[in-house]
């Protein structure tokens, strides 16, 4: 369509492939941080911040990750354990970032969460799970 093939390249990249380097640079930042978590040489928070990466940069891939698992259940159980998920990522324990009337809401919202999934986790029949839709 275009004559010139290299109207649309920047410097050394595309446009495409900036874009698609930026996804996998992150991307290998996430595998990395849940691994360092994984194999105990960091908590979560540490990890986060050696890796340069905000909380909610990384949630939607925590969220991502748990998908399979949380397919098992049924909604009200995928509900609570989303919502567990978002805790963890997010340490309330450390002084700066939340106040103290913060940090007793978000611990006892963990607890029901927590509390709710174990008291309600009714699978999703086997032919249900992948599906769109599971209510």
């Amino acid at each position: 369509m275009y004559t010139d093939k290299f109207k649309f390249k920047g410097d050394h990249f595309s446009v495409g492939e900036e874009l698609f380097s930026e996804v996998n640079e992150k991307e290998e930042k996430f595998l990395a941080i849940e691994e360092s978590v994984k194999e105990g040489y960091f908590t979560l928070h540490e990890a986060l911040e050696n890796y340069n990466v905000d909380e909610i940069d990384y949630l939607p891939f925590a969220i991502s990750r748990a998908r399979a698992q949380f397919r098992k259940y049924n909604s009200q159980v995928q509900a609570f354990k989303v919502i567990t998920t978002v805790i963890s990522v997010f340490d309330f324990s450390i002084e700066n970032i939340f106040d103290s009337e913060s940090k007793i809401a978000m611990t006892q919202i963990k607890k029901i969460a927590q509390n709710s999934a174990k008291s309600k986790t009714h699978e999703v029949p086997s032919r249900i799970v992948g599906k769109s839709s599971t209510r």
